[in-house]
């Protein structure tokens, strides 16, 4: 499960952290969500729109959700 944090920012986020697994979204005032993602080697970063009613995809994959 994810663990709520809030950016010096204001900007509210969740993180994971495991041993395969480093990941952290932060929520943008403009519906969008930066993210990155750390499994195992491999290292992802970005900005996707936010949809409340969808997970984007790459976060499903990255996630393994």
């Amino acid at each position: 499960m994810p663990e709520p944090m809030l950016f010096a920012s204001g900007h509210a986020a969740l993180f994971w952290q495991s041993e395969e697994l480093y990941a952290d979204l932060e929520f943008l005032d403009d519906s969008r969500i930066v993210y990155f993602i750390k499994k195992n080697s491999d290292k992802h970063k970005g900005v996707v729109a936010f949809d409340s009613e969808n997970m984007p995809s790459v976060f499903k994959t990255l996630l393994s959700i």
